[in-house]
């Protein structure tokens, strides 16, 4: 999958724009706060119909002005589309020209894998953070995935209602926890399976980013326990046990405390938990391991590869694991990385783009 054109106006500091990158390697180089991470962040918001820097959309029209839009063209092995993204201020998605009614029905039709120097937070920051990575990657890749998300976070959402009015009589509760187990198991065997692909990727990347020195396992810990018995209706009965167990907290607190939306997994390095006893650099090099494990993964899945987009990755990579990052970049990826500096490892030089005040121009 390649963007061949992203054009705009009004999108941050860009009052127009129209960019054309190569189909491998883009290096935009810049000082501080002219406009590279806004240029990925355009491209990311054309994937996935936000932002990863905010939650309120108007934070994306450029100042003073009242509205935005956003335009890419988008080829796969098969065929081009042309994705439009558009704030009035009201928020407006089309692919080729039909609405998009959903955010999440926009996810897979450009494919994006997106590291900034944010993604620290996945190894050391709240299990939120770790869901949102993996559920990325699959409601990119699995249309049933997404439906099973967007059902069990209905049925979350409604017996959460319950609770919190104080009305939760089995009665009641019961036909809501029933589809969140039935939603909810569908959710974990496919992260289950997922973690296992994504784990075995992501430990060759680690190697081979670090130099053959440091080993990575990934272990998925479900808030329901997975049952010996490897069954769907085995951990059906498991998580059905403990709503009821935990249902006496559960009115008190006005929360459901088991399920999905609690999950998380473990990175462990080198025997040791990663986000405890693990160096700045090293829990740098598993972030970017686990973003290039997610491009291969979804390749793997759907005969596409996705865009690559690295905010600011050079900085804290020491001069070998930069070389090892760059041998790996395969010229079937097509990447486009933001970095201060000149000093790049770059083959050639028509891909480098200077980013001075929103605007864009060849180095």
């Amino acid at each position: 999958m390649k963007l061949k054109a992203i054009s705009g106006q009004n999108f941050r500091n860009y009052q127009s724009f129209l960019w054309e990158p190569a189909d491998w390697l883009n290096v935009l180089v810049g000082d501080n706060a002219q406009g590279k991470t806004n240029l990925l962040e355009a491209i990311h918001v054309l994937a996935t119909g936000k932002s990863w820097r905010t939650r309120r959309d108007l934070e994306l029209i450029g100042k003073g002005e009242s509205h935005m839009w956003l335009s890419a063209q988008v080829a796969n092995r098969y065929t081009t589309s042309k994705i439009d993204f558009r704030l009035t201020p009201q928020k407006q998605i089309a692919v080729n020209g039909k609405a998009v009614r959903r955010q999440i029905d926009l996810l897979g039709k450009f494919l994006v894998v997106t590291f900034t120097p944010e993604n620290l937070a996945l190894v050391k920051g709240s299990p939120q953070i770790r869901r949102r990575f993996l559920d990325l990657c699959l409601v990119q890749m699995s249309e049933s995935y997404r439906t099973n998300l967007v059902q069990y976070n209905k049925a979350l959402k409604q017996r959460n209602s319950l609770l919190k009015s104080g009305m939760a009589h089995p009665s009641l509760l019961n036909p809501w926890s029933e589809q969140m187990v039935n939603f909810g198991v569908r959710l974990m065997i496919e992260r289950y399976k997922a973690l296992e692909e994504l784990g075995r990727l992501a430990a060759e990347y680690q190697q081979q980013l670090s130099g053959q020195v440091e080993s990575l396992s990934i272990v998925y810990e479900p808030a329901v326990p997975l049952p010996k018995e490897r069954t769907a209706r085995a951990w059906g009965r498991e998580f059905r046990e403990r709503l009821e167990e935990l249902l006496p907290q559960e009115r008190l607190r006005g929360l459901t405390l088991t399920g999905p939306q609690r999950d998380d997994f473990a990175l462990v390095l080198n025997g040791a938990d990663l986000k405890l006893y693990g160096s700045q650099g090293q829990m740098r090099t598993t972030s970017l391991a686990l973003h290039l494990a997610a491009l291969e993964f979804l390749e793997q899945q759907l005969g596409e590869r996705p865009l690559l987009l690295l905010d600011d990755v050079l900085s804290e990579l020491d001069e070998k694991r930069r070389e090892r990052l760059f041998s790996l970049l395969e010229e079937s990826t097509q990447t486009i990385l933001t970095t201060t500096g000149a000093d790049l490892w770059v083959k050639k030089e028509d891909n480098c783009w200077r980013i001075v005040s929103g605007t864009i121009s060849r180095l």
